[in-house]
């Protein structure tokens, strides 16, 4: 599934199986919040900028330029919402 839209929390975790990601909540134009894990990088946007994924990538577009991180499972609700942890799979 693709998504995006403006970070709002970048949160660095570890997961059960033992990765390091990073996990970013966004808010979409329709104001719905989605997360999405992506394995660290040494460039990485911040909050406040947009970040869109589709299948195995997140990519935002910094100064002058396009980045791409590589993404971990697959996007879910954020944990303030009532949902299962389906970010973790994958």
């Amino acid at each position: 599934m693709s998504g995006g839209g403006r970070i709002i929390e970048k949160l660095p975790l570890t997961l059960e199986d033992g990765r390091d990601v990073i996990r970013y909540a966004v808010i979409n134009r329709y104001q719905d919040e989605t997360c999405v894990y992506a394995k660290p990088a040494d460039r990485e946007p911040k909050e406040g900028e947009s970040i869109w994924w589709g299948s195995a990538q997140v990519i935002w577009w910094g100064p002058n330029d396009e980045f791409r991180l590589e993404k971990v499972g697959f996007s879910f609700q954020p944990p303030w919402h009532s949902c299962s942890q389906g970010g973790q799979h994958g």
